[in-house]
């Protein structure tokens, strides 16, 4: 029986080929120190930084009394234009930012990370997610890091 490649191989192998970073280590070389600094970075640039905009700034908790449902739509479409726009700041990031693949799954994290502003009541569920998701894209999957993107 032929065995089938891991997940993870699978799913790297794909962001590599879609948007290719140029690395001179292993395509996985956040090992060590470099993980720990990624995600460090990780944490504060676009964790922890984007989680207070967009989601403990837009969307009240629970106990407030208004529409969570339209609070999360209006984060999640902001949080995605965001992404567009910061190309502006971030111009060799274009690249990857205004793709429409990688926009739906920054819609879909930033939609999840609304749903767990708003269900838990704390921003730390969705910083805690946003971070994940960063360290695994740049870490694993082979997505630019910061300073690539300038």
């Amino acid at each position: 029986m032929a065995r089938l490649p891991s997940c993870r191989s699978t799913l790297r192998r794909s962001w590599r080929n879609r948007w290719p970073v140029d690395r001179s280590a292993s395509p996985c070389a956040t090992r060590g120190t470099e993980t720990v600094r990624i995600a460090g970075i990780a944490f504060l640039a676009p964790a922890l930084s984007e989680e207070l905009v967009f989601r403990a700034a837009l969307i009240p908790g629970r106990e407030e009394r208004s529409s969570g449902f339209a609070w999360i739509t209006a984060s999640t479409v902001l949080f995605t234009l965001w992404h567009v726009i910061e190309t502006v700041f971030l111009p060799g990031g274009s690249a990857f930012f205004r793709r429409f693949d990688f926009l739906v799954l920054a819609a879909l994290l930033g939609l999840l990370c609304g749903l767990l502003r708003w269900r838990s009541g704390s921003v730390w569920s969705s910083v805690f997610l946003h971070w994940l998701a960063a360290v695994a894209w740049i870490g694993w999957f082979g997505g630019p890091s910061l300073t690539e993107l300038r």
